[in-house]
């Protein structure tokens, strides 16, 4: 009897096992964004039952450019290869690599999957997909951000200004691709393989001609290529997911997976939360701010917040790099220092758990629209109130005054005023804290995305 149960579970277990490739631009230690832990987080679940397979990207450095190497991450085959884009000539190379192409498509004809999860292809190559297609393997697309329809990414204009994308293209333009157009330009005309190596001077006065004769063709035709190009790869895809509704919406409105878009969250690491027992015990409310040190992010918004917050009463823990990245970042952030503020660099996100059970209140005051944030949810998941601006997913999961508190992005007045009205009335943070519902873990969004994989492998 126990023989045949035994044998139905091999069988059954042998029927559902299937061959899955990932992609991703990164992959932890290495890379540690929320794109890249959430692949991690995902492969790690998945190769429990399935056979895993990913092909990623490394910065590497400045070393060794194109240089692959395998490796395992527990079961997890790992194909990785260096991209650093040192050679720039045309506005394609931010998109389109040929050594990433063949590289992909003997790793592809090796694995033989039975169906591929695209999670991101920034510094790789949208090639991959047509390789996929003339493969004829079937593939999910995950859009964490908006490269797909935007090259800066986040929706965002160099100036920190909020953007609706290239619907408007002399926006585009003028605001933020002049200088992707005119570093080539002068990589073409000066024969130099890197943007670094270009004298600054000659920057800076060459540059505006350039962009002034060249912009209403060159560029602008570059662009629309590029976009049409991303909606049409992935509209052919199989399944595409999204994290919020907020990216739902905006990639529904440039005509891509319209009506078939799924959200389905992310999924939090409840392993690396398992030392969040208890909150450790602190005469102050202890405010934190967890993630990046760049503008976009926002610490120096809630650094000024808190600049005539009593020592007696708060303090603020910000976990992030302060040595890297933009150095005046760095110093903006050194200069609003004070003593109730205090910045732990190097932060490893494995020690999230601990990170959280030394905050009260964690404080996400990103300037540009975030698609998840991981970090929140970790955060919710430990039942850590969140104050965030307003802005991206957060309204989707925080309703002001009830299971949080949000804020206009970028105000530094309106953050120091939530921050005071939590200090002086502990009341609403215990309301807040009863209100705050389960979050889901990597377990259960995992067999969400198992459920459309069965529905799309290859038989």
């Amino acid at each position: 009897m126990h023989l045949t149960i035994l044998k139905q579970y091999f069988i059954m277990k042998q029927r559902n096992d299937m061959k899955i490739l990932i992609v991703s631009n990164g992959y932890p230690p290495l890379e540690a964004g929320g794109t890249e832990l959430y692949t991690k987080y995902l492969a790690e679940q998945l190769a429990r039952d399935h056979s895993v397979f990913i092909f990623v990207r490394s910065g590497g450095y400045g070393k060794n450019q194109l240089r692959e190497r395998t490796y395992y991450d527990g079961t997890v085959k790992i194909r990785e290869i260096i991209n650093y884009c040192p050679e720039i000539h045309d506005f394609e190379d931010f998109y389109i690599n040929e050594h990433i192409d063949k590289s992909f498509g003997a790793f592809l004809k090796e694995v033989n999957p039975d169906l591929i999860h695209i999670q991101h292809l920034i510094y790789l190559s949208v090639n991959l997909i047509k390789i996929i297609q003339k493969a004829g393997i079937p593939f999910v697309v995950t859009l964490h951000d908006f490269w797909f329809i935007c090259p800066m990414i986040h929706m965002v204009t160099d100036k920190g200004d909020s953007c609706s994308g290239p619907k408007n293209i002399d926006k585009c333009l003028n605001e933020c691709l002049k200088d992707y157009y005119c570093a080539i330009r002068l990589l073409k005309i000066t024969k130099i393989n890197t943007p670094h190596a270009l004298p600054g001077m000659f920057i800076k006065f060459i540059k505006p001609l350039i962009f002034r004769v060249a912009k209403n063709k060159t560029m602008r035709t570059a662009l629309v290529k590029r976009l049409d190009m991303m909606k049409g790869l992935l509209n052919s895809a199989e399944a595409i997911t999204a994290p919020s509704n907020i990216v739902k919406n905006i990639y529904e409105s440039y005509g891509v997976g319209r009506n078939r878009i799924i959200v389905t969250g992310l999924g939090v690491n409840s392993d690396f939360l398992a030392t969040h027992h208890i909150k450790q015990i602190s005469p102050k409310l202890r405010f934190g701010f967890i993630g990046y040190l760049n503008n976009n992010k926002g610490a120096h918004c809630l650094i000024k917040a808190f600049q005539d917050i009593g020592d007696d009463k708060a303090e603020l823990r910000i976990y992030g790099s302060a040595g890297t990245g933009d150095i005046r970042y760095n110093e903006k952030i050194a200069a609003l220092h004070k003593n109730n503020i205090f910045v732990f660099p190097g932060f490893q996100h494995n020690l999230i758990g601990s990170v959280l059970s030394m905050i009260d209140i964690i404080v996400i005051p990103s300037l540009c629209p975030e698609t998840f944030s991981l970090v929140l949810h970790e955060a919710l998941y430990t039942k850590t109130p969140a104050i965030c601006s307003r802005t991206g997913v957060f309204p989707e999961v925080i309703r002001d005054g009830v299971n949080g508190i949000l804020f206009k992005p970028g105000d530094a007045e309106e953050l120091n005023r939530k921050i005071k009205l939590l200090i002086d009335n502990p009341e609403i943070l215990e309301k807040i804290k009863s209100n705050i519902q389960p979050v889901k873990d990597i377990v259960h969004h995992s067999q969400e995305i198992e459920q459309i994989y069965s529905r799309l492998r290859r038989h």
